[in-house]
């Protein structure tokens, strides 16, 4: 009664049940036969992760199928995998991993196949992100299926189609670099600018005294440094004279006109506003008021006149009559020569001189007294 308890117990363990086969859930297909041995078994293998004549056994965690290798001599038993699970490989290591990355390998250092976005001996090396699908070749990162956009380009998809820069290839170059062609990362123009008129690393700025779309239009003449927005043509840092006014530096404050405002409008002019070019009241003039400084001005002017032509006046007749005295004198002279003259010395001596001595006397005494002498005539 034991013993054929023991092999019911023993077909039970075997799979067969009355004769049938059971417990083929780990068999491929779920099928497994031969019952008239007493023993079933899956007919067409195990199913992965199992081993065993009817797949009841588990195979090792890097195991995909595996199986009992035998040992010589006696030696005991023990599993092999026939394939590995993906990031393993059949080595001689307890784990027998495969590299990071890698999905399946032959050796720590050599896979043969990698995660999606890998590349790489190892797997070691990440694809362009720009690779579309984020597949590339594995020997060198090329991407095998184009790029995400039309954006990109190049066989690794990391540079720009021309005219775009950026990370994402997303932002347009500066219409004004040469070519087109700017920089990926910053956007400045490799080749310079298209037109002289250009200047900047991105050939964004006007060169000075041009503002305009085109930077072919001139800054106002008097903006200080010759200086403009680009877009407006308002003098960017004001204008080059105090004199001058307005956003474009093109008018004179009030009270100045001149083509460069140094002129003063007149002082009757209303509100002091006149004409940058003739300088004539643009509106009404106002009455004339002149203050006391003025008033003491003006008078001094007409008293300092005054005298002065007094002055010139008094002395014209002082020598106009030291003239007429010089005249009177000689004419005296030359009627006192014809007749007898007495001389009247210090000791009122009178002195008898004859006429012929009379010429004589009188140059002698003008040497001596100059216009000062005394003498006087006898009767």
């Amino acid at each position: 009664m034991k013993c054929f308890t023991k092999l019911i117990i023993l077909l039970t363990l075997s799979g067969v049940v009355s004769g049938e086969c059971t417990n083929c859930h780990r068999c491929v297909d779920d099928t497994c036969r031969d019952p008239s041995r007493n023993r079933c078994y899956c007919e067409y293998g195990c199913k992965p992760g199992y081993y065993g004549h009817i797949c009841k056994k588990y195979c090792p965690e890097q195991c995909d199928t595996c199986g009992r290798q035998y040992g010589l001599l006696g030696d005991p038993t023990y599993e092999i995998c026939y394939k590995c699970k993906d990031g393993y490989h059949n080595g001689s290591s307890t784990n027998c991993l495969c590299p990071i990355n890698c999905q399946k390998c032959t050796s720590i250092a050599q896979c043969t196949l990698c995660y999606r976005g890998w590349y790489g001996t190892k797997c070691e090396s990440s694809c362009s992100p720009n690779c579309k699908d984020q597949t590339c070749r594995k020997s060198d990162g090329m991407c095998t299926n184009g790029c995400i956009t039309e954006a990109f380009i190049g066989e690794y998809c990391n540079d720009c189609r021309r005219g775009l820069y950026g990370d994402n290839c997303h932002l347009s170059c500066s219409s004004n670099c040469m070519d087109n062609t700017c920089s990926k990362s910053d956007g400045l123009c490799i080749y310079g600018c298209s037109s002289p008129s250009f200047v900047g690393d991105d050939c964004n700025n006007c060169r000075i005294g041009f503002y305009g779309d085109n930077c072919d239009a001139s800054c106002p003449p008097n903006c200080k440094d010759n200086v403009c927005t680009k877009t407006s043509g308002q003098c960017k840092y004001g204008c080059k004279s105090d004199k001058f006014d307005g956003i474009e530096c093109n008018v004179c404050k009030t009270g100045f006109h001149g083509k460069e405002c140094n002129l003063e409008c007149p002082n009757n002019c209303k509100l002091i506003n006149c004409s940058r070019l003739t300088g004539e009241c643009t509106q009404e003039c106002t009455e004339t008021k002149v203050d006391a400084n003025s008033t003491a001005l003006i008078v001094g002017w007409i008293f300092g006149g005054c005298c002065f032509t007094l002055t010139v006046v008094l002395v014209s007749y002082i020598c106009h009559l030291r003239r007429h005295a010089a005249t009177t004198e000689s004419e005296r002279n030359v009627g006192h020569n014809e007749n007898q003259a007495t001389y009247v010395n210090s000791e009122v001596e009178i002195v008898t001189v004859r006429p012929e001595q009379a010429n004589t006397y009188e140059d002698l005494n003008k040497r001596t007294y100059g216009e000062t002498s005394v003498y006087s005539d006898l009767q």
